[in-house]
């Protein structure tokens, strides 16, 4: 069996395995309904990270005029620190150039700094602060702009 990392577009069939690595990872995770009602709108996209053909971690976001947020990024523990996260941003970023956006946006708990880091490595910056997003925990507001929006 092939170990070869692969980002591709979800399917139906890919609804239960998303939500299962959610769950495994995420503090608010979507359920399989909300992703299928998700991955029926247009502007939804939602990618799968494989090894050997079995599902890892999951990336979804909205595209939204000039730019795409992400709504959740999440990699079985197992499978961390492997590229599979920066796969599936660079896909994702990849996907919104297509689309004609001109940046990235999502949030993150204040408080993680591991998470933190990894997104400041792909060049997402801090422009923002929503206060209580995550109960108690402030979430930063990240961005990283590329195309016309790069030098803001």
């Amino acid at each position: 069996m092939s170990m070869e990392l692969r980002v591709r577009p979800a399917v139906p069939d890919d609804l239960v395995r998303a939500a299962e690595i959610q769950r495994a990872c995420l503090s608010r995770p979507w359920t399989a309904d909300q992703l299928g009602d998700s991955l029926r709108r247009e502007s939804y996209r939602l990618l799968i990270a494989e090894f050997g053909g079995v599902a890892v971690g999951t990336a979804d976001f909205v595209l939204t005029g000039d730019y795409a947020e992400i709504c959740n990024l999440a990699v079985l523990p197992a499978f961390r620190r492997r590229g599979v996260a920066t796969a599936l941003m660079t896909r994702a970023e990849e996907i919104a150039k297509e689309e004609g956006g001109a940046s990235l946006t999502l949030e993150v708990s204040a408080q993680n700094t591991q998470a933190r880091a990894f997104y400041a490595a792909l060049g997402f910056r801090a422009e923002g602060r929503r206060p209580g997003f995550y109960g108690e925990e402030a979430a930063l507001i990240l961005w990283k702009h590329f195309g016309a929006s790069a030098d803001r």
